[in-house]
This record gives structure tokens, sequence and C-alpha cells, in this order.
């Protein structure tokens, strides 16, 4: 079977509390009014305010000074600089396009950088053979060689740059704490609230426990703090900065062991196992008793670290932490599922162990990471506590409540017409694929996340353009492209191109097909063209599309 497995941006929004009542008695029996609890009621914190649109006109200035490159004052020096003897083929090209490009390799400017337990990296040739060609910072120094050319992209990536920059900084010194500490506060809550309990409320407490113990493993099985300076020799200390393993990982566990019965320590131990080694499918031990019929894996890839999470053991255990608590569902489609969000709801309501509210941390990461990248696609903890007071009323919420067969029926309405998520970040394996919509498989993944996979527009092309053996109406390819992005905001060469992808499809695509292809896309056009300033700009990512995707067309 095919996967339709399109991921978000891992990055997440909250704000205000009301009442929280701890239970001093959790037992299988009727739990008194003064162990419920009502849920915190938290909103979702405003990107910013949307500006005024102003009508800007431009009236280009800029003349060429040289029609074809043999008439380029500086050719000689720029071409010796770079090391590259352009071609006939080459010559003509720049020539009549007014640009070329070549693979760095072909320059003598090669340079990478390399991180403790990570690949080399290029380093950004963008920027920094922009900096090395264009020479000093007084002008007066620069020779022939070292001319300037600003164009947009230059602009545009020096702005991504910076943007990465400040989330990495704020990943590290800020957020990383804040997931630390909102894991532990869950975990010790979950462990201590199952001691107290008994029967059905205590097992499903202790299952909770073991899941938040994942994250608070991955946290701790890294290196915070590098030490730095020189040694009795003089000589600069060198840490190496890559035992963030499997096997440091279980013997971190084995501390929690404790708290588990041995099957369920078992299970922690196994998706340990599974997430280090992040490669392909896999029913996760400790959520996929929430499938109904076993058909939703996890994809483990997704826990490989990537971009700047690469760089460092605490930036990697930041990125395995949050893909952990962003992927991971309760499910909807079982009442095990629908009752342990709900008594995941009850625990994060409580207090940690410095007397705050949990939900503080868990608000902090939520209103930084969904400034940058937006939010939620899936059901969180402002629908979901919104819903189960509504259900449990003026009574509040108690452990025992939730996992009552009464309480799972009542909660089955509202949770059917609760939004499933609008992107399909889940893997779906099903004998009756060929019968089913994506409608239908959009619906079978809705569930609770902690911190949802954000919504994003270039993701819902994707996913309305592609899919496995599901019915889609006209027929779609199985690996996204993405000239599909660039076709949709209007570039002509992405369109053409387009089709030419078609036809390279596996499966071939025949010219009805193209057409029927075509057709969808236009559609999805049409509700690209419908989609307001006040959503393009609710994040800084929509926004980075939005300005992208204002360069394409004629």
């Amino acid at each position: 079977m095919k996967d339709f497995s399109f991921s978000t941006n891992m990055l997440f929004a909250v704000f205000g509390f009301t009442l929280l009542i701890h239970s001093p008695c959790l037992g299988e029996g009727p739990t008194p009014a003064a162990g419920n609890r009502i849920l915190p009621l938290v909103e979702v914190s405003a990107f910013g305010t949307i500006p005024a649109p102003k009508k800007v006109e431009i009236q280009p200035q800029l003349v060429d000074s040289a029609t074809t490159v043999d008439k380029a004052a500086n050719r000689k020096q720029m071409l010796e600089l770079l090391g590259v003897k352009l071609s006939k083929e080459q010559e003509k090209f720049i020539n009549t396009n007014k640009f070329l490009i070549i693979p760095k390799s072909a320059t003598r400017y090669k340079g990478t950088v390399s991180f403790p337990g990570a690949e080399p990296l290029q380093w950004d040739e963008m920027l920094g053979m922009h900096d090395e060609v264009c020479g000093g910072l007084n002008p007066w120094d620069r020779k022939p060689e070292n001319a300037h050319l600003i164009t947009p992209d230059l602009v545009l990536h020096a702005f991504h740059k910076y943007l990465e920059n400040s989330l990495e900084y704020i990943e590290r010194t800020d957020l990383a704490s804040a997931v630390t500490e909102f894991s532990a506060d869950v975990r010790e809550q979950a462990v201590d609230a199952g001691s107290k309990a008994s029967g059905a409320a205590s097992e499903r407490l202790k299952v909770i426990a073991a899941q938040f113990t994942i994250p608070c493993v991955i946290l701790e099985n890294a290196m915070w703090s590098i030490p730095h300076g020189l040694d009795d020799d003089g000589k600069p200390i060198e840490t190496a900065d890559d035992k963030d393993t499997a096997a440091e990982a279980l013997k971190i566990f084995e501390k929690y062991k404790k708290d588990f019965p041995a099957e369920l320590a078992g299970k922690v131990a196994k998706e340990l196992t599974l997430l280090y080694a992040a490669e392909g499918l896999a029913r996760s031990p400790l959520f996929g008793e929430y499938s109904k019929d076993e058909s939703i894996e996890a994809d483990y890839s997704q826990f490989r670290p990537r971009s700047h999470y690469a760089k460092s053991s605490a930036l990697r255990a930041y990125f395995r932490a949050m893909i952990f608590l962003g992927r991971n569902s309760w499910l909807f489609e079982t009442e095990k599922g629908m009752g342990d969000a709900a008594l995941l709801a009850w625990v994060m309501a409580g207090n940690g162990r410095a007397g705050k509210p949990i939900l503080e941390n868990w608000k902090r990461v939520m209103d930084v990471t969904s400034f940058f990248a937006g939010a939620p696609d899936d059901v969180g903890y402002p629908q979901w506590s919104a819903l189960l007071n509504e259900v449990s009323g003026k009574a509040g919420l108690s452990p025992y409540q939730v996992l009552q067969p009464e309480f799972l029926k009542k909660l089955a309405d509202p949770v059917a017409k609760l939004a499933p998520p609008r992107i399909l970040s889940d893997v779906v394996f099903s004998p009756d694929m060929p019968q089913t919509a994506k409608d239908e498989l959009l619906s079978k993944t809705k569930g609770f996340r902690v911190f949802g996979q954000r919504f994003s527009f270039d993701a819902c092309v994707l996913g309305r353009l592609t899919a496995g053996q599901e019915q889609t109406g006209p027929r779609l390819p199985s690996s996204p492209s993405g000239v599909f992005i660039s076709a949709v905001f209007g570039d002509p060469t992405a369109r053409k191109l387009t089709g030419e992808t078609l036809k390279l499809d596996e499966r071939g695509f025949d010219p009805d097909a193209i057409k029927a292809f075509f057709g969808r896309l236009d559609e999805v056009v049409s509700d690209i063209s419908k989609v307001k300033d006040s959503e393009w700009f609710s994040s800084l990512s929509a926004a980075w599309l939005k300005v992208i995707g204002n360069l394409t067309g004629t």
C-alpha cells in the first residue's frame, strides 16, 4: 500500500488560565466534587495587526551597461576570481538570459562546516560567496571583481537566515527548557495520580506517564553545556557531542522503569529504540492501540534531525521531543484514544513540581512557535478543554469519570463535529483504500495532539494534488513535486514543468489524465486566490509563502 504522509512544519498558542482544583483521591469509585477539575480555557494568541495595504508605484531605472558578457568591464577579473572558464554554450546562454547558474563545485569555493555527530554541511553559499566575492566592507578596498549585485533572492535569503538563526537561538535557550519542564511535570503528575487511583484509571494514567517518559529521556540524553577553554597543557578542550544514542537513552530510562509494570516498560524501551533508529514505518508501541484497525502507523524517519537541528545533541533532543509530542495522536476513533485524551487534558490542568500550572510552559511553547509557524492543524488543548468542560458541566472532570462508558458516549457526538485536520500527516494502510475518499482518511486521523502539526498552505496544496490509493476523482500522483507549488501561485514555467513531471511518473499519465490533473490544480488555484490577508499574515511562515508567491507569474 502507498502511504500518505505529508508533514506540516513541526513548529507551534494559547493564553489565559481559570480555575484549578486538585484531587486528593483518584479511586475507582465516584470521585468527590473536590477532586474534579474545571479545565482552564485558553485562546490562541494573535500573530499581529494586519497593516492597511499600500499601493507603491515603481519605475525601473536600471539599464544594462553591457549587452553581452564579452563587453563586461570586469569579465576577466570575475572569472579569474571564481576560477571558471565559460564554454561557448554558457556564453551564449548568459548573453540571451542575462544570468548563468553553475554548481559551486565548478568554482574554487568549496567550503564546508562540520558539527560533531553530523555530516559535514556546505556553508551558506548564497550569502557566504556573496561576502567573499564582494571583498571587504570598505568600498575603496574593492577591486573590479568585487562587484555587488543585490537581487530579490539574495535579500529574501538573508531574511530567511535571520529568521532561522532567531528560531534556533530561541529553541536552544528558551523553548527547550519549557518543553523539558512541561514533559517532566505531566509525567510526574500522571505517575502520582496513577499511584493513588485503582483499576482502569490507574492503568491508563500509567500509560500517559509512560508516553511522557519518552520526551523526558530524550531531553536528558543531550549535552546542554559543552565544556570549553584550555586544558592543563594550554590546548583547546574538545568534547565530542555525539553521545545521544539509543543505547544512552535506554541507560537513562533505567531509573524510570520502577514506575511501570514490565510490559509497559518494554513498550517504552521499544519506542525509544525505534525513535533513535529513525527508519521506516512501524506501529507505535505506545500509541498504536488508539487505531481501531491498526491501519495507522508511525513514520519514524521523521525523527531524523535535519537543518539546524543536526548541529548539536541539545538541538537534536529538542527536535526529537517536539516531533514526538507533535506527531503522536490520541485518536478519537476508539474509546481508548478518546478516554486517554480526556485523561491527559485533566493531567495538563494540574500544577507542576514548582507549584505553577503545567499549562504555563505549554503556553510558552505554543505562543512562540505559532508566531513562527502558525496554528495547529489538529485538535489541540483549546478546543478539547472547551468541549470537555461543556460535556462534564459545572461538576468538572475526574479520571474516574472520563473512562466511564456513559461519559465517552456523551463525548462521541460533539467529537464527531470537531473539524478534522486539513492535511494528512499520518500514514494509513487499509485493504479498503481504493474505496476510501481522502476526506474519510482525514476524519480517521482526527485526534488530540499536544503540539499539533502546523497548517501550512504549501503542505495543503501538495496534499490536494497527491494521493496514494484512495479515491480522488481525477488521478493524482503519489509523489509531490515542488513545481506544483509554483504552478499554483501562477508561474507559467512551473505549470509547463508540472505536465512534464506527470509524464515521468512511475505509473504514467496520458494526455487525458494530465488534463484532468490540471483541472484539480486550477481548483486549488481558485481556492488559494480566495485566502484573505488575515490568513496570509497569521504567521511568519504563511507571510513568507505569500511573499514568495508574489514573485511568480508573468
